[in-house]
């Protein structure tokens, strides 16, 4: 059952191992929302908040930031971090909702707060694609991890969401079968209000790809590949945003040495921290191309749609959520291939991608930050 509080004024999301990025992204962006609702926020992580620039921290002005010893060691993630631990130590009683993120990972952190405050809301994010937990549970001894997350999750939070309809059916149905704690909750954006999105016929010929370039997830080989075997671009060309993993420089310099000609359509742009300089890319872009490997929920998706961008996608557990079987929003694609005949179709202009572009934009209306964020203030309250 949800608790209710009368006065509840103060929440803290925990998320050790966020990044810059996450500034923009739901983990800080939940604690800015819903300090717009009468609350005071707090976003714990190992951010370095020396190196935030001055659009970072105007946009987290109405939050505490605070700043915790990275004690991982190599790890990408920790579960048992000591000064994770010492701070809900020191202030689990001060903290009236504490948001956690992932399932295995908050597990330690969820038990401390709830043994110290037996009154605080706790509500989980669990941040998961449901398609990789699908393949763990083929593992052996995979009954004593069920048991023992389905205890946890039915018994410790006081609520739970996930961000896409495929992980929340994979929750209930592994999990949580009643669902009484469980909530399909999107992740979102934030544009400001007097950012308006460029109509249709003042687009430009650009396909945009945004993430983390090169990196194991976001598998920009297979773009690559595509894109090697295009003849004609009639004008259209391709632009990556994003960090470029080091190792991934090695690929790019032998793709642009096989393909020379292919720096007059192919360009990468580095890092976009600017968030208003980033959306001005959406605005300008006609098709968003994403390859990943997997996916949670992919704001960039949403991101992406909010400006009307036709969506070019592998399959990815959040895709249906955002195209569904609606052939104007976007499409699925399988490997080089099919990523080869959807680009090429765009460029020789066999697609009308002006047909959906309305529907796209109010498809795109549901990621506002703010209906999602008041939905889940509800909960709480």
């Amino acid at each position: 059952m949800i608790k209710l509080f009368a006065s509840m004024k103060r929440f803290c999301t925990i998320l050790p191992n966020a990044d810059r990025a996450s500034i923009f992204k739901d983990p800080c962006t939940i604690p800015v929302e819903v300090a717009k609702h009468g609350y005071e926020a707090t976003f714990v992580s190992f951010i370095d908040l020396s190196c935030l620039n001055e659009a970072e921290r105007e946009y987290a002005k109405e939050i505490k930031l605070i700043q915790l010893i990275d004690d991982r060691g190599r790890k990408p993630m920790t579960w048992n971090s000591r000064s994770v631990l010492g701070y809900i130590w020191k202030n689990a009683k001060k903290i009236d909702i504490l948001n956690l993120y992932y399932l295995k990972f908050s597990i330690l952190y969820a038990l401390l707060y709830k043994l110290l405050n037996r009154n605080g809301f706790l509500y989980i994010k669990l941040d998961m694609d449901g398609y990789g937990e699908k393949q763990l549970d083929k593992r052996p001894f995979q009954h004593l991890r069920k048991f023992v997350f389905k205890y946890y999750l039915n018994i410790v939070p006081d609520l739970v969401s996930a961000e896409s309809k495929f992980s929340f059916d994979y929750i209930r149905d592994t999990y949580m079968p009643d669902g009484k704690r469980l909530l399909l909750q999107s992740n979102g954006i934030n544009v400001p209000e007097s950012f308006s999105v460029a109509p249709f016929d003042e687009r430009e010929n650009i396909i945009l790809v945004v993430g983390r370039i090169g990196s194991y997830q976001k598998n920009h080989e297979l773009i690559l590949e595509a894109i090697s075997k295009i003849e004609r671009w009639n004008g259209w060309r391709i632009v990556f945003i994003g960090p470029i993993e080091p190792a991934f420089n090695n690929t790019l310099k032998s793709f642009f040495s096989v393909h020379p000609k292919a720096k007059d359509y192919v360009s990468f742009l580095g890092p976009v921290y600017d968030r208003n300089l980033l959306f001005s890319y959406y605005n300008r872009a006609k098709v968003f191309c994403m390859t990943s490997r997997y996916e949670s929920f992919g704001i960039v998706f949403a991101e992406a749609q909010y400006f009307g961008n036709y969506i070019i996608s592998t399959d990815v557990v959040s895709l249906y959520d955002f195209i569904e079987d609606n052939p104007t929003l976007g499409q699925q694609v399988e490997g080089a291939n099919g990523l080869l005949i959807a680009l090429n179709d765009v460029i020789k202009g066999n697609i009308d991608l002006s047909l959906g572009f309305k529907e796209r934009l109010q498809h795109g209306q549901r990621f506002s930050w703010k209906k999602i964020i008041s939905k889940l203030v509800s909960h709480f309250e």
